[in-house]
């Protein structure tokens, strides 16, 4: 299992994220963008992060599509919603696929939100913020909102 978890500079009450992302360096930088404001434990591969969601609770979901070796976040949501307390957690997919038709396929998939690669610091934040404030968990990521527009 290759995990990264943080907790220095938040409190006990953060949010947690469970961040599952294949390459190293998309991971790395997905956990140091959260970690401001978030408990985050970033994860790959797909088994690893259905074992960690079996032990204890996450708030979050940011999963990447394409995991390799036959994994991808469409069936790894699908088993961690399968899990106790986790049919409403909200859950963010993130991925290089950024067609139009990808977004609405990934959102009826079962995710919250969606937000495609390249993505800045910011954007991950208020994608996962507006996701954790919204009681219905609306799409909240900025690729909705150009839609919106």
């Amino acid at each position: 299992m290759t995990a990264l978890s943080s907790s220095e500079g938040r409190s006990a009450s953060s949010p947690s994220v469970l961040v599952v992302e294949d390459h190293l360096e998309t991971r790395i930088f997905l956990e140091a963008a959260l970690e401001e404001r978030f408990d985050v434990v970033a994860l790959a591969p797909a088994p690893a992060a259905l074992e960690a969601a079996q032990r204890r609770a996450f708030d979050l979901l940011v999963f990447d599509i394409s995991l390799g070796k036959n994994e991808d976040g469409v069936n790894l949501l699908r088993r961690v919603r399968a899990l106790p307390g986790y049919d409403q957690v909200p859950a963010l997919a993130v991925t290089a696929y950024a067609l139009p038709r990808d977004r609405q396929r990934y959102l009826e998939a079962g995710f919250d939100a969606y937000l495609s690669k390249p993505f800045f610091q910011d954007d991950i934040l208020e994608a996962a913020a507006q996701l954790l404030s919204s009681p219905a968990h609306t799409d909240a990521s900025p690729d909705a909102r150009d839609d919106a527009e």
